[in-house]
């Protein structure tokens, strides 16, 4: 059963955190719906909306709904979407996660949630960066298969 506590939270002051918290991402902030769907497992983005569980969101702390939004936020900043054309779409979205999740964590009032993806230091690199070497260790991986 799902408690009511996503359903009640006011957006606008999850909003009003996350230019408080990434000031320079307002007009994106301003554009983004945000819409409760159980047809996902946490959180996802299409460049529009932010689409988020309900029964997931609801076990969670503020700081993590908070990490959760701001992550979905980046994913539209970094214009992930479209820069993922052409790509296998699992490893470059762990690339894109890593270097988001690793950007977040550096923030005291934003907690990791954990199950995300973790990989220390993948700030230091471009999403391209980090996906072409995960694509390596990937292939050579079902190489000695």
């Amino acid at each position: 059963m799902c408690n009511n506590k996503i359903i009640m939270v006011d957006l606008n002051k999850i909003k009003r955190k996350l230019l408080t918290k990434f000031p320079f991402f307002g007009t994106i902030l301003s554009n983004i719906q945000y819409e409760s769907t159980t047809s996902i497992k946490v959180a996802a983005t299409d460049s529009y909306t932010v689409y988020y569980n309900p029964e997931f969101f609801s076990k969670l702390t503020d700081k993590q709904i908070l990490f959760l939004l701001s992550h979905e936020i980046l994913h539209i900043a970094f214009d992930h979407i479209y820069r993922s054309e052409g790509k296998n779409q699992k490893i470059w979205n762990i690339a894109a996660d890593a270097i988001i999740n690793d950007i977040l964590t550096k923030y005291d009032d934003l907690e990791f949630v954990e199950g995300g993806v973790k990989i220390k230091g993948a700030s230091k690199l471009t999403t391209e960066q980090l996906y072409y070497k995960l694509l390596e260790e990937y292939n050579k991986k079902k190489e000695q298969l």
